[in-house]
């Protein structure tokens, strides 16, 4: 088999040689900074689904965690889980996609024709770049952390963390904020806490228990590690709360 050694582009600028085929998402991280960088390498990354639109906790993309990193993938469609569902396996080619990461958080999508470093995919065209395997039918095995363990490597990475509850002063919230003139959903930002450090928690208004008031008792957490307003998150999935005591 021929090998074919490529050149590209590192935050640093320096030229990395790297194989053809299959890479990792966290070389896939490391190919660009904030700008967005066209792929034009016939590349592939393969890994299970751990975040989208199941219960409207992320609209309109999906989180693929290959257990060295997670990456989004920006996906115009109101119904992502219909053809992409969570916790599948997925592989997707890489080629006349773009990748660009804001903050800590890195996306992949379509060439941006604004402002953002993605534009979303349009649905049809999914089908030519992502390959589906639905043997899986349960969540990965999470990766499991504190909030002070937390750390930018971690975005897009599907955890656990254990031992927490909403904060007080949000206590008889629902977990969606409405607006006051409308009485439309908004996206929110709720806060955990382990009794020494807080974790914001980011709610998209599609989700689908928005209306529900955030429980008391003490949890377990499952979700992707997210990057909202500057800092580090958490992004429940699939109504990922588990109560451990009372």
């Amino acid at each position: 088999m021929v090998l074919l050694l490529l050149g590209i582009a590192c935050v640093n600028g320096d030229d990395a040689m790297v194989q053809s085929g299959e890479i990792t998402i966290a070389y896939l991280r490391s190919m660009c900074d904030d700008s967005s960088l066209s792929i034009t390498r016939d590349y592939t990354i393969r890994g299970r689904v751990v975040a989208n639109d199941r219960l409207g906790e992320l609209p309109c993309a999906i989180v693929i965690d290959d257990g060295t990193a997670g990456v989004q993938l920006e996906i115009e469609s109101s119904d992502v889980n219909s053809f992409v569902p969570l916790y599948s396996e997925v592989s997707v080619r890489l080629i006349g996609l773009n990748v660009g990461h804001v903050g800590a958080k890195c996306l992949l999508g379509a060439a941006p024709t604004g402002e953002f470093v993605v534009d979303r995919i349009a649905e049809d065209r999914i089908y030519n770049l992502v390959s589906v395997s639905l043997a899986p039918e349960a969540p990965p095995e999470p990766l499991h952390r504190r909030i002070a363990e937390l750390s930018p490597r971690e975005v897009g990475r599907y955890v656990a963390i254990d031992s927490l509850r909403f904060v007080e002063e949000e206590r008889g919230l629902c977990w969606c904020s409405r607006d006051t003139l409308t009485g439309r959903a908004e996206i929110s930002v709720r806060h955990l806490t382990d009794g020494r450090d807080t974790l914001p928690v980011v709610v998209a208004a599609s989700c689908r228990y928005g209306d529900e008031q955030l429980p008391t008792e003490l949890l377990r957490c499952y979700g992707v590690v997210d990057y909202q307003g500057g800092e580090l998150a958490l992004r429940i999935i699939n109504r990922g709360i588990v109560t451990i005591r009372g």
